[in-house]
């Protein structure tokens, strides 16, 4: 009698976009998105917002690689999109928290020395995005404002002793 498996895929097999409680907006090539939760804001270049959005809970990891090549016409392999699923996890951009096996995190550096140079336009790249809170904004100083340092700028760029 032939023994069927009972393995069942993990569930992190097949990431989940979570789209609630996001303000979304694409500017240019890339997609901002606010957290109203986590009050915070993340750039997303625009192959991590590729990835971001084919996070259906229904496609596996080397699907998602396969149509990532074919989106950038540019072969793709499971370690950029493990690499670009890891940060978004991180950033709450899942619905639920990957747990991936050791051997699928890579740092970028090291994806990036494995695809090689040419790759590393199209490594998914998610960043937060520090906004001063609302009494900061009022204390610090505006474009053209006297400064020290980019600390004393609500843009935190201070260039020869004038707020950016």
């Amino acid at each position: 009698m032939k023994q069927v498996s009972t393995h069942q895929p993990e569930r992190d097999a097949y990431p989940h976009a979570r789209t609630e409680e996001l303000i979304v907006r694409q500017i240019a090539t890339d997609t901002l998105v606010y957290d109203k939760t986590q009050h915070k804001a993340l750039c997303l270049n625009e192959t991590a917002a590729f990835l971001w959005q084919n996070c259906d809970g229904k496609t596996p990891a080397s699907i998602l690689a396969d149509k990532l090549g074919t989106h950038f016409n540019t072969p793709a392999s499971e370690e950029v999109v493990h690499l670009g699923l890891s940060q978004l996890s991180k950033q709450g951009l899942l619905r639920e928290r990957l747990q991936m096996p050791r051997a699928a995190i890579m740092s970028r550096r090291a994806v990036l020395r494995r695809a090689g140079v040419a790759a590393a336009i199209s490594l998914p790249l998610v960043t937060a995005i520090v906004a001063p809170r609302a009494v900061q904004a009022a204390t610090l100083g505006g474009s053209g404002a006297r400064c020290m340092n980019g600390s004393e700028c609500a843009t935190g760029i201070c260039n020869g002793g004038v707020c950016a």
